[in-house]
């Protein structure tokens, strides 16, 4: 009985002497587009223009952390979604490239898909690269941009809706 509770102080005494420290983890969800216009070429690597997406500290304030603390940030998943006009498919494409790129950093492929078929899809999962990605989203905006290549004319201008997903872990903020 005395060996437990001298154990017991023990560990309470080593507890209490370290301090906790309190993770946040949470999914951010990231919504944009992209357009792509009419009568491009075909077989050939069609860049679609940058977008920016705003990062607000909301995002991040309203998961009690802060950009400051981000530890990790990995995108679990990238959805395009043929969005405009009403009736289109993906079924143009072949292949797609998917970039982010932000101020001081590279521009790096994050998600891909290639070889698609004709099963007019109207949303297609990338594939997606699992790398820690949290510099990028300690800063004020992110850029997005794709390439693509088509083995069908585009006979009218598309509009594609781009839903990023990642998985976010960051000290919390103390309170």
């Amino acid at each position: 009985m005395k060996k437990l509770l001298i154990l017991t102080i023990l560990f309470l005494n080593l507890i209490s002497c370290k301090k906790i420290e309190k993770l946040s983890e949470f999914s951010l969800e990231l919504e944009s587009e992209l357009q792509i216009a009419a009568d491009q070429s075909i077989n050939v690597p069609i860049h679609l223009a940058v977008n920016e997406i705003i990062l607000d500290d909301e995002y991040f304030e309203n998961n009690d952390t802060s950009k400051d603390l981000l530890e990790e940030a990995k995108l679990k998943k990238v959805i395009l979604s043929l969005d405009a006009p009403q009736g289109s498919n993906f079924n143009f494409l072949t292949d797609i490239d998917f970039y982010i790129e932000a101020n001081g950093l590279p521009k790096i492929r994050v998600a891909w898909k290639n070889d698609l078929t004709n099963d007019d899809k109207t949303q297609i999962f990338l594939r997606i690269l699992s790398e820690n990605m949290v510099d990028y989203l300690k800063k004020d905006k992110i850029f997005i941009s794709a390439d693509i290549i088509n083995d069908e004319q585009i006979d009218r201008n598309l509009q594609i809706g781009v839903n990023l997903s990642f998985q976010i872990s960051g000290k919390a903020l103390e309170k």
